[in-house]
């Protein structure tokens, strides 16, 4: 592949900053609410591994999208060629959404 075929890599780190500071955020209220029997905590928890291996088992290339590393925390290995899945499979959506849930 010639340099002027290979996709651009594509990355927003203004972007993926503030998701992933709204998702420590609502981790950290969770987990500050639930100081007993982190029922709440696992919950969430739960949540997340679930999307991630629903992306994971749909999208072969899903390390390859810069928001699938918010949901598991990790950092990317090689440059991201996509930003985020499309429709209801959206990273951004699925935070969002998370986070009015547990408000």
């Amino acid at each position: 592949m010639s340099p002027e075929s290979s996709p651009k890599p594509v990355y927003n780190f203004e972007k993926d900053r503030k998701l992933r500071d709204l998702l420590g955020e609502t981790q950290h209220k969770v987990i500050l609410r639930d100081n007993d029997g982190f029922e709440e905590t696992q919950k969430l928890q739960d949540e997340l591994i679930k999307k991630v291996t629903e992306l994971k088992d749909k999208y072969p290339d899903a390390y390859r999208y810069s928001m699938f590393h918010i949901l598991g925390g990790s950092t990317m290995a090689a440059p991201a060629l996509h930003e985020d899945f499309p429709g209801d499979d959206s990273v951004e959506k699925f935070l969002n959404d998370l986070v009015k849930r547990y408000e």
